[in-house]
């Protein structure tokens, strides 16, 4: 369901993901569900708003997921798509990253990147290397914070066309359909 669901939804509202994932990770879940909300994560992100709220959430919502994951091979996928976001982050005016009740530093988003790695399983592999290409290219693009009211609590925010067209391609290709 959040999977069907994820290019309509908004990263930067908190009501819009799974409270049971926010600011953290299900290591006991079955490996499909733990891709699963990966890639409705990811799907999500990129079709919503690329400003710097959205950013700090995927930042740290993906670091969770990178601290409490227990296999290696899927701790590098994730920290390769830190990794992306790392030259977007390093450009901020501040180096610590809110999400839910969860803080995370540019020095753990570091140490998380760093750990990038190649899974063995070569299609996930592939997979994750474009989705963090996908993710580097939505972040170049990320700037402005919303200037509306509720900008403290991250208020609603549209898509972006742009966004839209990058969240589509990337949703296809996960699909196994050509971009």
């Amino acid at each position: 369901m959040l999977c069907r669901n994820a290019i309509k939804l908004d990263p930067c509202q908190s009501l819009h993901w799974p409270r049971s994932v926010e600011g953290r990770w299900i290591p006991a879940a079955g490996r499909r569900t733990k891709l699963l909300v990966i890639e409705a994560l990811v799907v999500m992100t990129l079709s919503g708003p690329a400003n710097e709220s959205a950013l700090r959430s995927i930042a740290a919502r993906l670091y969770s997921i990178w601290r409490d994951e227990p296999a290696p091979e899927a701790r590098g996928c994730i920290g390769k798509m830190i990794s992306a976001l790392m030259e977007r982050l390093e450009k901020l005016p501040y180096k610590e990253f809110m999400q839910g009740n969860s803080t995370v530093t540019l020095g753990q988003l570091e140490e998380a990147a760093d750990s990038s790695g190649v899974n063995p399983d070569g299609y996930l592999d592939h997979l994750s290397t474009e989705l963090a290409d996908d993710l580097r290219e939505w972040a170049a693009t990320c700037s402005g914070r919303h200037r509306g009211h509720g900008r403290l609590a991250t208020a609603e925010h549209g898509a972006h066309e742009d966004d839209e067209t990058l969240a589509v391609r990337t949703f296809d290709r996960l699909r196994g359909h050509p971009a």
